[in-house]
């Protein structure tokens, strides 16, 4: 073997290790994006379900606190879960589940000025208790550790898992999937890529 070749090899590794996690963040920070702008074009959210928004909301928040914890912990942790792109794209997919949720009180927002007044206080103030709720979370994973992994780590995944069933029940109950955007599954899935991929990068490092 020739000297060096280990080093070039690990560079690379830690090369597509950092793709890998940069696409799969930015795959998941615009996955909403889709749905929020077919919203503003149909000026409905009918077909949408709220469950599955509150539910991926719910879970974007605790997982963003568990990055922050991760930014913040001195045992050099944030290295390995907390990049700086992880928190920005939960920061992101937060502030987008707010702009849906305001759509959903306010679906003709892009047609009246006075929907408009009543979207935008509303998107401003659930992105601010959730991060609120977020900073708040990054305290409590700090100190304890258990809790970090099973609500920062293991309920975020569930949560995400189990949002798509009350869509599923949107779909069967109205037989048809109009008014869901499917841009927001094509990005779920370049993010599931992308991600899965980097478990085989870590798994071979």
């Amino acid at each position: 073997r020739r000297a060096g070749q280990p080093v070039a090899m690990s560079s690379s590794a830690s090369a597509l290790r950092d793709w890998l996690g940069f696409t799969g963040a930015v795959c998941f920070a615009l996955m909403l994006l889709p749905q929020a702008l077919l919203n503003a074009h149909r000026k409905s959210t009918e077909g949408l379900s709220l469950g599955l928004i509150v539910t991926w909301h719910a879970a974007a928040v605790l997982y963003l606190g568990y990055e922050l914890a991760a930014q913040m912990a001195d045992d050099g942790s944030a290295g390995e879960s907390g990049a700086p792109w992880l928190v920005a794209s939960m920061v992101a997919f937060v502030v987008m589940s707010s702009v849906i949720e305001a759509q959903i009180v306010a679906p003709q927002a892009g047609a009246t000025l006075e929907g408009l007044f009543v979207c935008l206080p509303v998107c401003a103030a659930l992105t601010g208790v959730s991060v609120a709720i977020s900073f708040a979370c990054m305290a409590v994973f700090m100190s304890h550790e258990n809790v970090a992994i099973a609500l920062g780590a293991s309920a975020p995944a569930a949560l995400f898992a189990l949002g798509f069933i009350p869509q599923f029940w949107v779909f069967y109950a109205v037989w048809s999937v109009e008014g869901y955007s499917l841009g927001v599954s094509l990005l779920d899935m370049g993010g599931a890529a992308a991600n899965t991929a980097l478990i085989f990068v870590d798994a071979d490092a």
